[in-house]
């Protein structure tokens, strides 16, 4: 069940890859005339050798120095910073994540957190390397793609409208009391406002129209991989008060061990936390007690998680496009 969830909603995000990894097709393969037949290079854009620099380097720069102002001052600061696609974008970058609850792991396994607490999730240095260097390369899912990937490839989600969940629950944090959970919301908001082409989460929205780049989508899936993890927490204990049996009792257990045994649970710290910041609840409380049944032993909570893992293994790929002649 693992696998074949994440096919589907593999092959439906995949979908909007940017155009640089697709074939040159056809036109390519055209015999120019041999006078003319002189290789040309085609050049990396600013923006992408800007936002893919921490990748290539395999080092996040020390992230950048929190702006004045309220949280949502802050958010809007940082991420019209990232917008610029400079030399000081990933920073700024860097510096959201923290601000927004998330903890850092680098390579040598060292965290860095500013926010006490926090969402009780981290992050990978290497996904926030990764997600700026997609970003750069303008990678991006429409909301509609990222809703019909679950309801397509989950028959419970059929009638759970998750690009409206999406939206309904950004919007909710940004007026909540926590300041991680309203800084997140808020500075997905502000990249979506900042990009080309703008859209606001808090106006009018339709879902096939409005583009998710790469740090909106990651930024979405890692909190919604988590909410799920909560949420089978939840109904494996509800199932353990009811039972006594052995399958149950493993169940139970796997959620206190301090060893990972899956993507989604590698990415979270601290329960107590995550419970308090959940932001998707409407998609966890819509499925109820089926949630746990959706993903098979896995969860849904380590699909989401596998997925999102895999699409930022697609800034691994280094393409190169060359052309003859004209």
């Amino acid at each position: 069940m693992r696998y074949s969830l994440s096919l589907v909603l593999l092959s439906v995000l995949l979908v909007q890859l940017p155009i640089t990894a697709q074939s040159p097709g056809r036109a390519a393969n055209k015999q120019a005339p041999p006078s003319r037949r002189e290789p040309v290079k085609l050049k990396r854009s600013p923006k992408s050798l800007a936002m893919g620099k921490a990748f290539a380097e395999g080092k996040l720069p020390e992230p950048a120095r929190l702006p004045r102002g309220n949280v949502d001052q802050q958010a809007a600061a940082l991420a019209e910073a990232v917008s610029r696609s400079d030399d000081a974008s990933t920073a700024a970058l860097y510096a959201a994540i923290l601000a927004a609850g998330f903890a850092v792991r680098d390579s040598d396994g060292s965290l860095m957190q500013t926010r006490e607490r926090g969402q009780g999730l981290s992050l990978d240095a290497w996904d926030i390397a990764a997600t700026a260097k997609l970003y750069g390369e303008d990678y991006g899912v429409m909301l509609s793609h990222l809703s019909d990937a679950f309801m397509r490839g989950v028959p419970e989600f059929k009638d759970v409208p998750v690009a409206d969940a999406v939206v309904e629950g950004l919007r909710a944090g940004v007026k909540s009391n926590d300041p991680s959970v309203r800084f997140l919301s808020r500075f997905i908001v502000e990249l979506g406002k900042n990009g080309e082409p703008a859209h606001d989460l808090l106006g009018k929205v339709d879902p096939t129209r409005t583009r998710l780049n790469a740090i909106q989508l990651a930024l979405i899936l890692n909190r919604l991989a988590a909410d799920f993890a909560v949420a089978e927490r939840n109904v494996a204990r509800l199932n353990y008060s009811h039972s006594n049996s052995s399958s149950i009792k493993t169940a139970a257990a796997i959620w206190q061990s301090p060893c990972p045994t899956n993507d989604s649970q590698d990415l979270i710290l601290d329960y107590t936390s995550l419970s308090s910041t959940t932001l998707f609840g409407i998609l966890t409380n819509r499925l109820g007690g089926k949630i746990k049944s959706v993903g098979g032993a896995i969860g849904i909570a380590g699909i989401v998680a596998t997925v999102l893992k895999f699409i930022l293994s697609y800034s691994m790929l280094d393409v190169e496009i060359t052309m003859d002649g004209e």
